[in-house]
């Protein structure tokens, strides 16, 4: 189970947006690593390789790290 925390009052937070499938777990980790907020795609990835790929990101990094959702148009 994710552990969701408040962003504190008075942060600057840069993030760098996941775009799709060009993204990989490396990217995500060194991007929070250098103080930003990484993130991995998680559009066209198959639920299977979207967990061994959340894994790979917490063993690459402790910072905090976000998954860019994409939700489709449901009319």
């Amino acid at each position: 189970m994710p552990i969701l925390k408040p962003i504190p009052r008075g942060m600057r937070l840069r993030v760098r947006a996941g775009m799709s499938i060009f993204t990989s777990p490396a990217l995500a980790a060194a991007v929070s690593d250098a103080g930003a907020l990484g993130s991995l795609g998680a559009w066209n990835r198959p639920a299977d390789q979207l967990r061994r790929e959340l894994a790979e990101i917490r063993d690459l990094t402790e910072r905090p790290f976000a998954v860019n959702h994409v939700v489709p148009d449901l009319d």
